[in-house]
C-alpha cells in the first residue's frame, strides 16, 4: 500500500488527482459501526487521505474537507442500502458515473479477503472482480496515466 500512496501523492502533486486530509481511527471506527468493517487497506486510504480523485474517479471518504455530504462512505452507503438495492452487507466506496457500484462486504467472519465487487444497478447483482481495494485504486491509476500519455 506505500507505494500506492506515493503514487496517488504524486498524482495530487501534478493535478491528476485530489485528495482530503485523512481521518481518525475514532472517525473510522464510528464510520464501520454504522456500516460493517473496513478491509485493512482501505482503512489506510481513510486514516492517509480521507477521501480522493483520480481522473474522474471520485472515491467516497470521511473527514470534515469531503467536497460534497453526498460522497461521505457513510451518507452514500446508507442511502444506497436503503433506495438502491445495495445488499445490508456491502460498503459502497465508489459509483461509475453509471450508476454501478464498487463496493466490499462489511462483515469480518466473511473469507472473501476484501474483494471489491461490483453492485450492477439495473441486475441488483454482485460481480467479483477478484481484486482488493488496493489492486482496484492501481488499476485506475494506471488508466488515468495512460490517458494522459495518449
Amino acid at each position: 500500500m506505500d507505494d500506492l500512496i506515493v503514487a496517488i501523492q504524486s498524482l495530487a502533486r501534478s493535478g491528476e488527482a485530489k485528495v482530503g486530509s485523512g481521518v481518525s481511527e475514532q472517525e473510522i471506527g464510528e464510520a464501520e459501526a454504522l456500516l460493517g468493517s473496513f478491509p485493512p487497506d482501505f482503512r489506510v486510504y481513510l486514516r492517509t487521505f480521507g477521501w480522493m480523485s483520480i481522473g474522474s474517479e471520485e472515491f467516497f471518504g470521511l473527514g470534515p474537507d469531503v467536497q460534497h455530504p453526498s460522497m461521505l462512505i457513510t451518507n452514500a452507503t446508507l442511502h444506497e442500502r436503503a433506495d438502491g438495492g445495495l445488499p445490508s452487507d456491502m460498503i459502497t466506496f465508489l459509483n461509475n458515473g453509471a450508476g454501478d457500484l464498487a463496493c466490499f462486504r462489511g462483515r469480518p467472519d466473511t473469507d472473501d479477503g476484501g474483494t471489491v465487487y461490483w453492485f450492477l444497478h439495473e441486475t441488483r447483482e454482485l460481480e467479483a472482480t477478484g481484486q482488493t481495494f488496493t489492486e482496484f485504486v492501481r488499476e485506475i491509476i494506471d488508466w488515468v496515466l495512460d490517458e494522459s500519455n495518449s
